[in-house]
């Protein structure tokens, strides 16, 4: 896990050496982690959490079939404005959809809106801009509007 205090990946060793294909994984998902911290600095606590948790899941590229899975279940959303802060404190179940949905929206974002937008989006936060303006000043949607698109791309997905 990326640990920005210390500026590093740390890794628990056991599983490390036994499954490289994790290894890679989690480490280009950390690696995304700190390279937004990087871009982002001292403001990279107003990037919501669902922001970037969807930017580490679709750069690194690494496919999640456990969130497949998810897909299949029922799916009760959690509005992505609960999914802004910390998400220590969620359940397994809940954790496992706020990463499914924190990709599905961000992967909504980047396909409607181009990394460009996204790009801007992050600029946006690095001035330490709320969600809702992040959102209206550079996407021109609404956090509620963008919600709304998102879960209607969501559940045709599902379909």
């Amino acid at each position: 896990m990326y640990d920005p205090t210390l500026g590093r990946i740390q890794l628990p060793t056991q599983e490390a050496t036994t499954d490289t294909k994790w290894l890679t994984s989690v480490l280009r998902h950390e690696y995304v982690h700190a390279l937004l911290h990087d871009r982002l600095g001292a403001s990279s606590n107003a990037l919501p959490t669902w922001l970037n948790e969807g930017l580490a899941m679709q750069l690194a590229g690494d496919a999640w079939p456990e969130l497949d899975q998810a897909m299949q279940g029922d799916v009760k959303v959690i509005p992505l404005n609960y999914l802004e802060g910390p998400w220590g404190a969620l359940p397994t179940n809940a954790a496992t959809l706020a990463y499914l949905e924190a990709n599905s929206a961000t992967h909504y974002m980047i396909e409607r809106w181009g990394m460009a937008r996204v790009d801007e989006l992050l600029n946006a936060f690095k001035a330490k801009a709320s969600v809702a303006t992040a959102l209206q000043n550079n996407l021109f949607v609404s956090y509620e509007q963008f919600h709304r698109q998102w879960l209607e791309r969501f559940e045709q997905k599902r379909t």
